[in-house]
């Protein structure tokens, strides 16, 4: 008797292990990702996309190797090409010095440019869910550039473009980090009256006891004002 008695105990505690395990696994593991856009007039986030397909492994944030500013069309960018904006859960401290540029050769700096406007923000919000439906990722971040630049009373280009962490929350046994990289910079029209256009992506990536997954997202701003999601 003892030794069914012994068996019995050891099979429940095994169970009992097995079933905490899975439990881990549905905590730990997130299972879907929701992308929301905040409408300009409402203020209210509106959804764009929900996700449930990730890559996974370590990310790779590679760095260009930039010795020098590129020019595209006589447009070149004097700022950034990649930098962090979130690491292990915390915004960077220097992540508001960080923007990149699209202006003619010839100018140098924005600051010697005219007919700037004033900042275009948009601010986006991404949920991350894991097995059990909760929230254990919350990050809601502005894409923001100052469009309409002239130079010599020619061209609208691009100043000021970054992407800025405006609310991080994240829940306990997960980190988060996020980085913007410069993806391509075009001259949209012509070389006597450039529109400049910047590719920017933020890219992120979850880590977990269980697992690492990683993504972008994309957006593509211009010179005369207008953007797109990608």
């Amino acid at each position: 008797m003892k030794t069914i008695a012994t068996f019995i105990l050891c099979l429940a505690f095994t169970n009992s292990l097995w079933a905490d395990n899975s439990m881990d696994d549905k905590y730990f593991d997130i299972q879907s990702v929701e992308h929301f856009a905040f409408d300009k007039e409402t203020n209210q986030p509106v959804l764009l996309s929900v996700t449930k397909k990730f890559n996974q492994g370590p990310s790779r944030y590679v760095r260009r190797p930039v010795t020098a500013d590129i020019s595209v069309e006589d447009i070149i960018n004097v700022g950034e090409w990649l930098w962090q904006i979130v690491k292990e859960n915390k915004p960077t401290v220097d992540f508001e010095q960080k923007k990149a540029t699209g202006i003619p050769e010839d100018a140098g700096h924005p600051r010697h440019m005219e007919n700037w406007e004033a900042p275009t923000s948009l601010t986006y919000l991404m949920i991350f869910k894991n097995g059990f439906g909760s929230e254990v990722v919350r990050f809601k971040y502005k894409v923001i550039f100052s469009p309409k630049g002239s130079y010599n009373g020619k061209g609208r280009y691009l100043a000021n473009t970054s992407i800025h962490p405006a609310e991080i929350d994240v829940s306990w046994g997960f980190d988060f980090d996020a980085a913007v990289e410069i993806e391509d910079l075009l001259n949209l029209a012509t070389k006597d009256d450039p529109i400049a256009g910047i590719q920017i992506a933020m890219k992120w990536k979850v880590e977990s006891w269980t697992k690492t997954i990683e993504g972008q997202d994309i957006y593509f701003v211009q010179g005369d004002g207008d953007y797109k999601e990608l």
